[in-house]
């Protein structure tokens, strides 16, 4: 690649113009330093524009954007959560969320997100079809779980009176609750299919307008009704979302696609689908396990309070670590359309993750009490502790997350089940012991051993990927 830094300068091939030996004074004038202070100030924004052509970036880039857009919309929505609810409903609407969550990750969200991002992009006149048979299995699977979670947590015998019921054991909530299961199962799919079609600008604007509704939702909810309110309007706008955003989707963007691939050979078969999602959906819903089962343990072990606290430091973990892992679909979706590329493309990433992550946990290990502050002054003094702890754990969690984009290119699914179950119980069995003794700190130890561990363990795998000249796949597609 031509240095885009270095001045243009005739070939040494062509012959030299004569140029008048009395004005040697005009030469600068017509061959301008790229080191003046205007070009070194436009070169940001050149870099940029060249970046935005590149389609792995352009991708990675939306991503990104959609990270900051609802990261900072989630800050607004978590901050007004802390003022207008108390610290103990802010813990419930938490630990309901993450419950939810976890049920639609048991459903398979993560696994047919995951395919369809991985698989799409060569699915070529199938496209839709693909798509629409991911919905209708999404959904089927969330229904299967929410009726499942709400028969044990009636169940009132032995091991299952200790299964939490967040919400309550009314049916109705457990309903409504189950309900959200299938609205999450379909939420996460919206945003894959653009991923997968290459059409990542869309999405910061559909989870712009979710996040705008959610937060008017939580504010007008708060005169309503304390206990439910945070759930409420946390799910009921993703429901709402679902129809005007597969619309646009299915009407106008799938075809796009279908018709600009439509002279590609097709290279997505039914039974390598099969095989990657069977492989795949044990390490999905490990890893979405690591994450929502803290505060269901948080809540169990040091009460509502600890748990409210711990949700807002973990809110800005959750955003920076959406950086990486959506830099890592984009390095996905880019390794399935052309294996040739992944170690360039691979190199791109790291550079942009390192580019992105560095400064942002210098400042919250530096400034952690003030971050936390804006929640209010508990929070700062409870939490600026765990943060600090959480901040750094991102960084080795970047490694898992390069880690996964790679297997999943490759389609070593079940070496990712493998460290994601690693993950699972060294992080819950550390937390849990570390609870005890250190409170809501000893969480963030054990989130931090954890991550450390498991980021060295990794990076030989790592660099043995990349140092092969073409991937190993497992299987034709």
């Amino acid at each position: 690649m031509a240095n885009r830094w270095a001045a243009r300068t005739p070939s040494v091939d062509s012959p030299a113009p004569e140029a008048p030996l009395k004005a040697p004074d005009k030469m600068p004038m017509r061959l301008p330093s790229h080191r003046d202070p205007v070009s070194l100030a436009l070169a940001p924004l050149r870099r940029l524009r060249e970046d935005w052509r590149d389609p792995l970036l352009r991708n990675g880039y939306a991503l990104i954007i959609n990270v900051g857009a609802t990261s900072v919309l989630g800050l607004l929505y978590w901050v007004l959560a802390a003022r207008l609810y108390s610290p103990a409903e802010v813990g419930v609407g938490n630990a309901a969320i993450s419950l939810m969550q976890l049920l639609a990750g048991i459903g398979g969200q993560l696994t047919f997100a995951a395919a369809l991002a991985r698989f799409i992009p060569r699915a070529g006149g199938g496209s839709r079809r693909l798509a629409f048979f991911s919905y209708l299995l999404a959904g089927s699977a969330g229904v299967a779980v929410s009726l499942v979670y709400i028969a044990v947590i009636h169940i009132h015998v032995g091991f299952f009176n200790r299964i939490p019921a967040v919400l309550g054991h009314s049916w109705l909530l457990a309903a409504a609750l189950g309900a959200s299961v299938t609205v999450w199962c379909l939420f996460a799919l919206q945003d894959a299919v653009l991923t997968g079609i290459r059409q990542a600008v869309w999405i910061p604007v559909e989870n712009g307008l979710y996040g705008v509704v959610k937060i008017g939702m939580l504010v007008a909810l708060a005169h309503v009704t304390q206990h439910y309110g945070i759930f409420t309007s946390f799910t009921l706008p993703a429901f709402i979302a679902l129809f005007p955003t597969n619309y646009f989707i299915f009407r106008r963007l799938l075809p796009r696609h279908m018709r600009a691939s439509a002279t590609e050979p097709v290279g997505v078969s039914v039974r390598s689908i099969r095989r990657f999602m069977g492989g795949d959906y044990l390490g999905t819903v490990l890893f979405m396990a690591t994450g929502t089962l803290l505060p269901v343990l948080i809540l169990a072990r040091l009460g509502k309070a600890e748990a409210g606290y711990f949700a807002s430091a973990y809110l800005i973990i959750y955003a920076l670590d959406l950086v990486t892992v959506n830099l890592g679909v984009a390095l996905m979706v880019e390794g399935a359309m052309d294996r040739s590329l992944l170690r360039h493309h691979a190199a791109t990433v790291i550079r942009r993750i390192l580019a992105i992550i560095g400064p942002a946990v210098a400042v919250l290990v530096l400034f952690a009490p003030r971050v936390l502050g804006v929640f209010g002054h508990a929070y700062a003094v409870h939490g600026s502790g765990l943060l600090r702890l959480l901040a750094v754990a991102v960084l080795a969690k970047a490694v898992t997350s390069l880690y996964i984009a790679l297997s999943r290119v490759e389609r070593r699914v079940g070496q990712i089940a493998f460290w994601q179950a690693v993950l699972l119980l060294s992080i819950t069995g550390l937390s849990w012991w570390l609870m005890g003794r250190f409170g809501i700190d000893g969480v963030g130890l054990g989130y931090l051993v954890s991550q450390v561990v498991v980021a060295f363990c990794l990076l030989p795998s790592i660099f043995k990927i990349l140092g092969r000249k073409e991937p190993v796949a497992a299987g034709a597609e």
